[in-house]
Protein backbone atom coordinates (compact mmCIF):
# COMPACT_ATOMS: atom_id res chain seq x y z
CA UNK A 1 0.00 0.00 0.00
CA UNK A 2 0.93 3.59 -0.91
CA UNK A 3 1.00 6.75 0.88
CA UNK A 4 -1.70 8.89 -1.30
CA UNK A 5 -3.26 12.20 -0.83
CA UNK A 6 -7.02 12.25 -2.32
CA UNK A 7 -8.72 15.77 -3.69
CA UNK A 8 -11.89 15.26 -3.46
CA UNK A 9 -14.38 17.40 -6.15
CA UNK A 10 -15.60 19.80 -3.11
CA UNK A 11 -12.39 21.11 -2.34
CA UNK A 12 -11.67 18.44 0.77
CA UNK A 13 -8.94 16.51 1.06
CA UNK A 14 -7.58 13.13 2.60
CA UNK A 15 -4.46 11.78 3.54
CA UNK A 16 -3.99 7.89 3.98
CA UNK A 17 -3.48 5.03 1.85
CA UNK A 18 -4.50 3.75 -1.26
CA UNK A 19 -5.40 -0.06 -1.01
CA UNK A 20 -6.43 -0.93 -4.39
CA UNK A 21 -8.16 0.12 -7.88
CA UNK A 22 -10.73 -2.23 -8.65
CA UNK A 23 -14.44 -1.70 -11.25
CA UNK A 24 -13.38 2.49 -11.17
CA UNK A 25 -13.53 2.57 -7.50
CA UNK A 26 -10.94 4.02 -5.00
CA UNK A 27 -10.33 1.85 -2.18
CA UNK A 28 -8.62 4.35 0.47
CA UNK A 29 -7.64 3.66 3.82
CA UNK A 30 -8.07 7.31 6.10
CA UNK A 31 -6.58 7.57 9.99
CA UNK A 32 -9.60 9.54 10.47
CA UNK A 33 -12.45 7.86 8.38
CA UNK A 34 -11.13 4.24 8.37
CA UNK A 35 -11.67 2.74 4.41
CA UNK A 36 -13.67 4.49 1.83
CA UNK A 37 -14.59 3.40 -1.45
CA UNK A 38 -15.20 6.70 -3.80
CA UNK A 39 -15.44 6.70 -7.47
CA UNK A 40 -12.22 7.43 -9.34
CA UNK A 41 -14.68 10.20 -11.04
CA UNK A 42 -15.56 12.14 -7.41
CA UNK A 43 -11.50 12.26 -6.44
CA UNK A 44 -7.91 13.13 -7.72
CA UNK A 45 -5.44 10.87 -6.21
CA UNK A 46 -1.59 11.97 -5.94
CA UNK A 47 0.06 9.22 -4.88
CA UNK A 48 3.75 10.22 -2.74
CA UNK A 49 6.49 8.89 -4.67
CA UNK A 50 8.88 6.34 -2.99
CA UNK A 51 12.20 6.60 -1.86
CA UNK A 52 14.99 5.33 -3.91
CA UNK A 53 17.11 2.50 -2.29
CA UNK A 54 20.34 3.07 -0.24
CA UNK A 55 21.86 0.69 -2.35
CA UNK A 56 20.73 1.73 -5.73
CA UNK A 57 23.86 1.76 -8.34
CA UNK A 58 24.79 5.08 -9.60
CA UNK A 59 23.23 6.42 -12.43
CA UNK A 60 25.81 6.76 -15.56
CA UNK A 61 27.77 9.01 -16.27
CA UNK A 62 26.60 11.27 -19.96
CA UNK A 63 28.60 11.61 -21.72
CA UNK A 64 28.73 15.25 -21.90
CA UNK A 65 30.63 15.41 -18.46
CA UNK A 66 32.63 12.11 -19.00
CA UNK A 67 34.01 14.30 -22.18
CA UNK A 68 34.80 17.60 -20.13
CA UNK A 69 36.38 15.29 -17.07
CA UNK A 70 38.51 13.49 -19.82
CA UNK A 71 39.75 17.17 -21.26
CA UNK A 72 40.17 18.95 -17.92
CA UNK A 73 43.07 15.78 -16.92
CA UNK A 74 44.91 16.06 -20.31
CA UNK A 75 45.41 19.71 -19.49
CA UNK A 76 43.05 21.22 -22.22
CA UNK A 77 41.02 23.74 -21.19
CA UNK A 78 36.96 22.13 -22.55
CA UNK A 79 34.36 24.87 -22.65
CA UNK A 80 31.66 23.66 -20.22
CA UNK A 81 28.16 22.86 -21.20
CA UNK A 82 25.62 25.29 -20.85
CA UNK A 83 23.64 24.92 -17.48
CA UNK A 84 19.85 23.76 -18.12
CA UNK A 85 18.42 25.97 -15.79
CA UNK A 86 20.48 28.88 -17.02
CA UNK A 87 19.48 28.14 -20.56
CA UNK A 88 16.04 27.86 -19.83
CA UNK A 89 16.16 30.86 -17.65
CA UNK A 90 17.77 32.79 -20.88
CA UNK A 91 15.36 31.02 -23.56
CA UNK A 92 12.46 31.86 -21.20
CA UNK A 93 13.91 35.85 -21.23
CA UNK A 94 14.47 35.81 -25.01
CA UNK A 95 11.11 34.16 -25.47
CA UNK A 96 7.55 35.60 -26.57
CA UNK A 97 4.62 35.65 -24.67
CA UNK A 98 3.07 33.49 -26.73
CA UNK A 99 6.08 31.00 -27.06
CA UNK A 100 6.03 31.16 -22.93
CA UNK A 101 2.69 29.86 -23.12
CA UNK A 102 3.17 27.21 -25.26
CA UNK A 103 6.38 25.85 -23.24
CA UNK A 104 4.24 26.09 -20.49
CA UNK A 105 1.45 24.10 -22.52
CA UNK A 106 4.42 21.36 -23.70
CA UNK A 107 5.40 21.29 -19.95
CA UNK A 108 2.18 20.35 -18.47
CA UNK A 109 1.96 17.35 -20.90
CA UNK A 110 2.40 14.45 -18.79
CA UNK A 111 0.48 16.09 -15.63
CA UNK A 112 -2.50 13.95 -14.55
CA UNK A 113 -5.49 15.97 -15.28
CA UNK A 114 -8.81 15.10 -13.30
CA UNK A 115 -10.93 13.13 -14.91
CA UNK A 116 -14.57 14.81 -16.32
CA UNK A 117 -16.93 15.10 -13.55
CA UNK A 118 -20.08 13.01 -14.37
CA UNK A 119 -23.52 12.26 -12.59
CA UNK A 120 -23.85 10.07 -9.77
CA UNK A 121 -27.03 9.49 -8.06
CA UNK A 122 -29.55 6.74 -6.71
CA UNK A 123 -32.53 4.68 -8.05
CA UNK A 124 -35.25 3.67 -5.23
CA UNK A 125 -38.63 1.48 -5.47
CA UNK A 126 -40.97 1.18 -2.34
CA UNK A 127 -43.66 -1.11 -2.72
CA UNK A 128 -46.77 -1.87 -0.63
CA UNK A 129 -49.68 -4.91 -0.80
CA UNK A 130 -52.71 -5.97 1.03
CA UNK A 131 -55.14 -8.58 0.67
CA UNK A 132 -57.73 -10.27 2.34
CA UNK A 133 -59.57 -8.02 4.35
CA UNK A 134 -58.99 -5.08 2.29
CA UNK A 135 -57.18 -4.82 -0.80
CA UNK A 136 -54.49 -2.21 -0.63
CA UNK A 137 -51.12 -1.66 -2.99
CA UNK A 138 -48.69 1.53 -2.94
CA UNK A 139 -45.73 1.70 -4.91
CA UNK A 140 -43.20 4.38 -4.86
CA UNK A 141 -40.27 5.73 -7.00
CA UNK A 142 -37.61 7.83 -6.85
CA UNK A 143 -34.49 8.73 -8.78
CA UNK A 144 -31.93 11.39 -7.22
CA UNK A 145 -28.59 12.79 -9.15
CA UNK A 146 -25.58 15.00 -8.31
CA UNK A 147 -23.01 16.58 -10.22
CA UNK A 148 -20.23 18.54 -8.73
CA UNK A 149 -18.04 20.67 -11.10
CA UNK A 150 -15.80 23.36 -9.29
CA UNK A 151 -18.25 25.83 -7.73
CA UNK A 152 -21.44 24.45 -9.52
CA UNK A 153 -23.72 22.07 -8.27
CA UNK A 154 -26.23 20.58 -9.70
CA UNK A 155 -29.18 18.64 -8.18
CA UNK A 156 -32.01 16.74 -9.84
CA UNK A 157 -34.83 14.85 -8.37
CA UNK A 158 -37.96 12.92 -9.36
CA UNK A 159 -40.68 10.92 -7.91
CA UNK A 160 -43.99 9.14 -8.44
CA UNK A 161 -46.43 7.86 -6.16
CA UNK A 162 -49.22 5.90 -6.77
CA UNK A 163 -51.91 3.67 -4.52
CA UNK A 164 -55.22 2.27 -5.02
CA UNK A 165 -57.74 1.33 -1.84
CA UNK A 166 -60.39 -1.00 -2.09
CA UNK A 167 -59.93 -0.50 -5.81
CA UNK A 168 -60.35 3.31 -5.54
CA UNK A 169 -56.99 5.72 -6.19
CA UNK A 170 -55.94 6.94 -3.13
CA UNK A 171 -52.70 8.58 -4.60
CA UNK A 172 -51.36 9.54 -7.93
CA UNK A 173 -48.75 12.47 -7.52
CA UNK A 174 -45.40 13.17 -9.75
CA UNK A 175 -42.83 15.78 -8.69
CA UNK A 176 -39.67 16.81 -10.46
CA UNK A 177 -37.12 19.61 -9.89
CA UNK A 178 -33.44 20.67 -11.00
CA UNK A 179 -31.59 22.63 -8.17
CA UNK A 180 -28.16 24.79 -9.58
CA UNK A 181 -26.40 26.70 -6.73
CA UNK A 182 -23.04 28.36 -7.41
CA UNK A 183 -20.75 29.14 -4.96
CA UNK A 184 -19.80 32.58 -5.03
CA UNK A 185 -17.28 32.13 -1.83
CA UNK A 186 -16.58 29.00 0.53
CA UNK A 187 -19.56 30.41 2.27
CA UNK A 188 -21.62 32.29 0.54
CA UNK A 189 -23.95 30.29 -2.36
CA UNK A 190 -26.80 31.07 -4.66
CA UNK A 191 -29.15 29.07 -6.13
CA UNK A 192 -31.99 28.31 -8.63
CA UNK A 193 -34.72 25.68 -8.50
CA UNK A 194 -37.15 24.82 -11.03
CA UNK A 195 -39.86 22.52 -10.04
CA UNK A 196 -43.02 20.52 -11.71
CA UNK A 197 -45.95 18.65 -9.65
CA UNK A 198 -49.25 16.73 -11.23
CA UNK A 199 -51.36 15.96 -8.58
CA UNK A 200 -54.46 14.15 -9.14
CA UNK A 201 -56.18 13.79 -5.99
CA UNK A 202 -55.68 17.59 -5.28
CA UNK A 203 -57.19 17.98 -8.14
CA UNK A 204 -53.88 19.88 -10.21
CA UNK A 205 -52.95 19.17 -13.58
CA UNK A 206 -50.00 21.37 -13.86
CA UNK A 207 -47.89 23.19 -10.64
CA UNK A 208 -44.71 24.71 -11.59
CA UNK A 209 -42.59 26.92 -9.21
CA UNK A 210 -39.19 28.92 -9.55
CA UNK A 211 -37.30 29.61 -7.12
CA UNK A 212 -34.34 32.52 -6.77
CA UNK A 213 -32.04 32.16 -3.33
CA UNK A 214 -29.12 33.32 -1.44
CA UNK A 215 -27.55 30.75 0.47
CA UNK A 216 -25.30 30.59 3.46
CA UNK A 217 -22.71 27.69 4.26
CA UNK A 218 -23.11 27.37 7.85
CA UNK A 219 -20.91 24.24 8.35
CA UNK A 220 -19.40 21.78 5.99
CA UNK A 221 -16.45 19.31 6.67
CA UNK A 222 -15.96 15.69 5.93
CA UNK A 223 -19.05 14.88 8.80
CA UNK A 224 -21.00 17.99 8.34
CA UNK A 225 -23.03 19.86 6.00
CA UNK A 226 -25.61 22.43 7.36
CA UNK A 227 -26.59 25.31 5.36
CA UNK A 228 -29.32 27.81 5.47
CA UNK A 229 -31.12 30.28 2.78
CA UNK A 230 -33.47 32.41 1.84
CA UNK A 231 -35.43 33.90 -1.42
CA UNK A 232 -38.47 34.42 -3.84
CA UNK A 233 -40.50 31.98 -5.45
CA UNK A 234 -43.05 32.61 -8.63
CA UNK A 235 -45.91 30.09 -8.64
CA UNK A 236 -48.03 28.71 -11.40
CA UNK A 237 -50.59 26.73 -10.94
CA UNK A 238 -53.51 25.27 -13.66
CA UNK A 239 -56.51 22.69 -11.55
CA UNK A 240 -59.02 20.70 -13.05
CA UNK A 241 -60.96 22.82 -15.01
CA UNK A 242 -60.81 26.59 -16.29
CA UNK A 243 -59.38 27.71 -13.25
CA UNK A 244 -55.64 29.18 -13.14
CA UNK A 245 -53.47 31.46 -10.61
CA UNK A 246 -50.32 32.62 -10.04
CA UNK A 247 -48.45 34.58 -7.73
CA UNK A 248 -45.08 34.98 -5.52
CA UNK A 249 -44.06 33.85 -2.77
CA UNK A 250 -41.05 34.60 0.10
CA UNK A 251 -39.37 31.54 0.31
CA UNK A 252 -36.52 29.79 3.60
CA UNK A 253 -34.97 26.84 3.62
CA UNK A 254 -32.33 25.02 5.62
CA UNK A 255 -30.61 21.64 4.80
CA UNK A 256 -28.58 19.54 7.17
CA UNK A 257 -26.58 15.99 6.27
CA UNK A 258 -24.74 14.10 8.90
CA UNK A 259 -22.28 11.37 8.20
CA UNK A 260 -22.14 8.77 10.49
CA UNK A 261 -19.24 6.64 8.82
CA UNK A 262 -18.74 5.94 5.14
CA UNK A 263 -22.02 3.72 5.07
CA UNK A 264 -24.76 5.70 7.15
CA UNK A 265 -26.11 8.80 6.18
CA UNK A 266 -28.77 10.88 8.11
CA UNK A 267 -30.13 14.04 6.23
CA UNK A 268 -33.15 16.25 6.44
CA UNK A 269 -34.34 19.58 5.09
CA UNK A 270 -37.32 22.02 5.58
CA UNK A 271 -39.04 24.85 3.06
CA UNK A 272 -41.27 26.97 3.77
CA UNK A 273 -43.37 29.50 1.53
CA UNK A 274 -45.47 32.65 2.26
CA UNK A 275 -47.77 35.02 0.43
CA UNK A 276 -49.96 37.76 1.99
CA UNK A 277 -52.10 37.27 -1.31
CA UNK A 278 -54.56 34.66 -0.30
CA UNK A 279 -56.41 34.73 -4.38
CA UNK A 280 -54.79 31.37 -5.56
CA UNK A 281 -57.29 28.44 -6.48
CA UNK A 282 -58.64 26.55 -3.73
CA UNK A 283 -57.76 29.42 -1.00
CA UNK A 284 -59.89 32.41 0.71
CA UNK A 285 -59.12 35.77 -0.53
CA UNK A 286 -58.98 36.55 3.08
CA UNK A 287 -56.64 34.66 3.86
CA UNK A 288 -52.52 34.13 2.97
CA UNK A 289 -50.91 31.28 1.09
CA UNK A 290 -48.65 28.84 2.42
CA UNK A 291 -46.76 25.74 2.28
CA UNK A 292 -44.33 23.64 3.99
CA UNK A 293 -42.41 20.87 3.11
CA UNK A 294 -40.30 18.45 5.25
CA UNK A 295 -38.44 15.72 4.46
CA UNK A 296 -35.69 13.31 6.06
CA UNK A 297 -33.89 10.67 5.57
CA UNK A 298 -31.56 7.30 7.12
CA UNK A 299 -29.55 5.31 4.48
CA UNK A 300 -27.37 2.83 4.64
CA UNK A 301 -24.85 1.92 1.84
CA UNK A 302 -24.93 -2.22 2.43
CA UNK A 303 -22.77 -2.65 -1.09
CA UNK A 304 -21.25 -0.51 -3.82
CA UNK A 305 -24.56 -0.43 -5.27
CA UNK A 306 -26.83 -1.67 -2.93
CA UNK A 307 -28.67 0.67 -0.47
CA UNK A 308 -31.68 0.82 2.00
CA UNK A 309 -33.48 3.63 3.07
CA UNK A 310 -35.98 5.03 5.60
CA UNK A 311 -38.38 8.22 4.68
CA UNK A 312 -40.20 10.89 6.05
CA UNK A 313 -41.97 13.05 4.23
CA UNK A 314 -45.12 16.03 5.30
CA UNK A 315 -46.29 18.22 2.81
CA UNK A 316 -48.68 21.09 3.92
CA UNK A 317 -50.71 23.06 1.38
CA UNK A 318 -53.16 25.65 2.30
CA UNK A 319 -54.43 26.46 -0.99
CA UNK A 320 -55.26 22.93 -2.65
CA UNK A 321 -59.07 22.34 -3.81
CA UNK A 322 -59.98 19.38 -2.11
CA UNK A 323 -59.23 19.81 2.02
CA UNK A 324 -58.43 16.32 2.75
CA UNK A 325 -55.76 16.79 0.10
CA UNK A 326 -53.72 19.64 1.54
CA UNK A 327 -51.86 17.55 4.25
CA UNK A 328 -49.62 14.60 2.86
CA UNK A 329 -47.54 12.73 5.46
CA UNK A 330 -45.50 9.62 4.81
CA UNK A 331 -43.16 6.94 5.83
CA UNK A 332 -40.94 5.38 3.01
CA UNK A 333 -39.13 2.35 3.59
CA UNK A 334 -37.35 1.49 -0.14
CA UNK A 335 -34.21 -0.44 -1.72
CA UNK A 336 -31.94 1.68 -3.81
CA UNK A 337 -29.41 1.09 -6.91
CA UNK A 338 -26.55 4.01 -7.08
CA UNK A 339 -25.34 4.45 -10.38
Amino acid sequence: MAAAELHLNNGDRLTGTLIERREGKLHFRSALLGDLVIDESAATLVEEPEPAPADEEAAPVPPQVAQAEAAIEAGVEAEAPASPVTAASESAEAASPAEAAGDAAEAAEGVKVPPRVKWSGRFEVALFMQTGRSENNNTSLRVEADRVSRRNNYRFRSRYLYGKSNGRVANDKLSVDLRWRRELSPRIFTQSQTSYQRDRLARIDLSAEQNLSLGYQVLKNQRHDFSVGAGGTGLYRDTVGPARSSLYLAEAFQEYRYKFNKRITISEGLNTLYSPDGRVVGSSTDNAHYKIRFNSALQGQMTDHISLSLRFEYEYDNSIIVPAARRDKRITSSVGYSF
